[in-house]
């Protein structure tokens, strides 16, 4: 499966009426720049907010 075909289905799901729901049950995630992040089976991760720190 590539990108394109992981997106077009996501895309189906209509997550982002659920967005304020996902914020408030969400847990955050601080990861450095420099870290790599290690996903999880079972999960799906949102990107909400970049911070840059020089």
């Amino acid at each position: 499966m590539n990108f394109q075909e992981i997106h077009g289905y996501y895309s189906t799901l209509g997550i982002d009426s659920y967005l304020d729901e996902i914020i408030h049950e969400g847990e955050d995630v601080l990861l450095p720049a420099n870290k790599k992040l290690e996903v999880k089976a079972g999960y799906i991760y949102f990107v909400l907010v970049v911070l840059y720190q020089y």
